[in-house]
């Protein structure tokens, strides 16, 4: 199916660019790295409304970009924190959430719902999550989530999970009323607009000083594999539910944690990878239908 290889390629431009974004933020600042890397994409977007008109959209996808971006533009920045604070086993597993949350919205906003398989997808996805931070307070039953409350990294990508759920859910509605080349076109240079006004007016000083010199090999290979990500996304989540295809995207976490200890040596990997393959059981089981 063709969604299926596009969810593929998503998952594995996803991971490539958590991992190129850690490399990054070893010397960037979260608001530089950010701005930047969406100052890259506006060029590739904006030849794109040359070959369509798009008077013809209707209000009503107006109104939902301007639902999303709020929400895309805090998370955007908390992901990029989450991130540069804490382990890539650590936090990248725990967008393993968005199938879950994803399936929430979509029965709300698009009515879209879930079978059996991903009812149980969910209790595993749950599970795997949960297993994340077994390691910190072993003593107690409570341990994990007490755990989550303590990495800040953790709980940054949880709420960053919670709102792609919403944005992913929100963003087929868009591709219902345009397609997979609009949508993107148009959201993301006036999301990329918004990110700069914010990062221009608001701050200022280290937060905006890039590494000198400027990591221009990174930043490149962050553009390419984030068009990857962002066409193959659109193109998949127009052919199938919204939660299926987020779920496929979730394939990521499994490379996420592998190169958390092959890249930066972190630690409890074999603990953390634990619990991500059972996301990963989770996935599959909302994927099968």
């Amino acid at each position: 199916m063709f969604w299926v290889l596009m969810g593929l390629i998503c998952a594995l431009a996803t991971s490539f660019s958590d991992v190129t974004n850690k490399f990054i933020l070893k010397k960037d600042s979260p608001y530089f790295t950010g701005w930047l890397q969406l100052f890259l994409l506006i060029p590739f977007f904006l030849p794109i409304l040359f070959f369509y008109k798009v008077n013809w959209l209707p209000w009503e996808f107006w109104g939902v970009i301007a639902m999303i971006l709020p929400f895309e533009f805090f998370s955007f920045f908390l992901y990029l924190r989450a991130l540069q604070i804490s382990p890539l086993s650590l936090t990248v597993p725990f967008l393993s959430f968005t199938p879950i949350l994803t399936l929430l919205f979509s029965l709300v906003i698009l009515k879209e719902i879930p079978s059996l398989n991903g009812l149980l997808g969910v209790c595993l996805v749950t599970l795997g999550a949960y297993t994340l931070n077994l390691s910190a307070l072993p003593k107690s039953i409570w341990g994990p989530i007490l755990a989550i409350r303590r990495e800040k990294g953790s709980f940054y990508m949880f709420i960053v999970a919670l709102i792609f759920g919403l944005t992913s859910t929100l963003a087929k509605r868009a591709l219902q009323l345009s397609n997979p080349f609009i949508f993107p076109a148009v959201y993301m240079p006036i999301f990329a607009l918004a990110v700069s006004f914010y990062v221009y007016f608001f701050k200022r000083g280290g937060e905006l000083e890039p590494s000198q010199p400027i990591q221009w090999r990174y930043y490149l290979l962050l553009l390419l594999l984030t068009l990857i990500s962002i066409f193959s996304f659109n193109l998949g989540l127009d052919q199938t539910k919204a939660a299926y295809l987020i779920s496929l995207k979730r394939l990521s976490l499994i490379l996420g944690v592998a190169f958390g200890k092959y890249f930066f040596a972190e630690t409890h990997i074999r603990e953390r990878l634990t619990g991500a393959l059972l996301m990963f059981l989770g996935v599959v089981l909302i994927i099968w239908n």
